[in-house]
């Protein structure tokens, strides 16, 4: 957590630039997912939901949160 990029972004970063060499044209915009499951489990129980008995419910919660990353990166 200090800053620096994992391997999991590089292959991600890695894979971008492939699809960059085949489809220039396609705008690319990274977000970063730190945090954002355990920020939707907080939400979550700030809403009142059981969030360690429902993984299904925090991956969605977690998708809205990098979703809202994603659109404040863009707007």
């Amino acid at each position: 957590m200090d800053g620096s990029e994992g391997s999991s972004a590089a292959k991600v970063r890695a894979f971008a630039d492939q699809l960059r060499k085949r489809i220039p044209t396609i705008p690319f915009v990274f977000v970063d997912e730190t945090l954002t499951t355990s920020s939707a489990a907080a939400k979550l129980r700030e809403a009142g939901r059981n969030a360690r008995q429902q993984k299904a419910v925090i991956d969605q919660a977690a998708a809205v949160e990098i979703l809202n990353l994603w659109m404040g990166e863009i707007c």
